[in-house]
């Protein structure tokens, strides 16, 4: 015979799944989308939390990655984070240190970073789309025009191509030769090596697969035109839980906020003309390879050691 607790337990589940039963697809496709954001947050304050003084991770662009030293580059942290450690909390707050130490120091840490970062960024919204929350329409990858995609897509690619690099070339221009951070150094280096395309093509799926995952739920509210720029709203929401990026705004450390944010609205902007992820990965991946080799040479041009 079920116990008092046993009951209650299924007493719990069995009005939970009625809860879920009465959300419609749009409901269950949103509270997919904030868990998203919410898993997000909690793991950039808990690497800043564990990493006082020290950049917790990419401000943007690897929510969930345990390196130390991302594309937005070392940062002090505010002396607050310190005060935290006092009295009881001292000690547990070193155990935690070390903790995260010992992982950035582990021989397989890379590995384990991009098996989080592809369970993030591909497996949440490949769960979410099994599960049934979305379709594949809403993420772009179905029901395509290919033919007025293209025709709307790669000039539309093309002028924001020049436009990033009339943006870049004037910032870059503007940081004169102060030896301040530049933006995305780290990424050029890596694309002039022999394997540094592929690299690049696996932040490209990231990045898309977890764009097209947050215009989904708008777009289902809100239709095309407010749903993909909704979606990018979710994007920039998320981006301001980072404290890391949230210091870096505003100085001189925010190139790279800027690099993932003109990027994003660009790609915005082709999938309400072209519904067709596939065809805005591949312009993305034209355009961020295309501005790092122009950024590249900007840099040489301007005597930046690229190593």
């Amino acid at each position: 015979m079920p116990t008092w607790i046993e009951r209650q337990r299924r007493y719990l589940l069995s009005l939970l799944q009625i809860l879920l039963s009465l959300l419609d697809y749009k409901a269950r496709l949103l509270l997919w989308i904030a868990g998203s954001v919410a898993l997000y947050a909690l793991a950039v304050n808990f690497l800043d939390y564990s990493r006082p003084g020290l950049s917790s991770l990419d401000p943007v662009g690897s929510p969930l990655t345990l390196s130390g030293s991302g594309q937005g580059g070392t940062g002090r942290a505010s002396p607050s984070w310190y005060d935290l450690g006092q009295g009881t909390g001292r000690s547990s707050h070193a155990r935690l240190r070390r903790l995260v130490t010992r992982l950035d120091s582990w021989p397989h840490r890379f590995w384990l970073d991009q098996i989080l970062r592809f369970a993030y960024y591909v497996g949440l919204p490949f769960l979410a789309l099994i599960k049934g929350a979305m379709s594949p329409r809403l993420l772009g990858l179905s029901d395509l025009d290919w033919i007025g995609g293209i025709g709307a897509g790669v000039p539309l690619g093309l002028g924001g191509f020049l436009l990033l690099v009339w943006g870049w070339s004037h910032y870059i221009r503007s940081l004169g030769r102060r030896k301040v951070e530049r933006p995305r150094l780290a990424e050029v280096h890596i694309l002039s090596q022999p394997w540094g395309w592929p690299l690049t093509l696996l932040e490209t799926i990231y990045l898309e697969a977890h764009w097209a995952f947050y215009r989904s739920g708008p777009l289902t509210v809100l239709g095309d035109y407010w749903g993909v720029f909704a979606g990018l709203g979710i994007v920039f929401i998320e981006w301001a839980t980072n404290p890391t990026l949230r210091r870096n705004l505003g100085t001189e450390r925010q190139g790279e906020i800027l690099w993932s944010g003109s990027l994003a609205l660009v790609i915005a902007i082709l999938f309400l003309f072209t519904h067709n992820l596939w065809l805005c990965a591949i312009i993305h991946l034209g355009l961020e390879m295309g501005l790092l080799v122009i950024l590249g040479a900007l840099y040489r041009k301007r005597g930046a050691h690229i190593a």
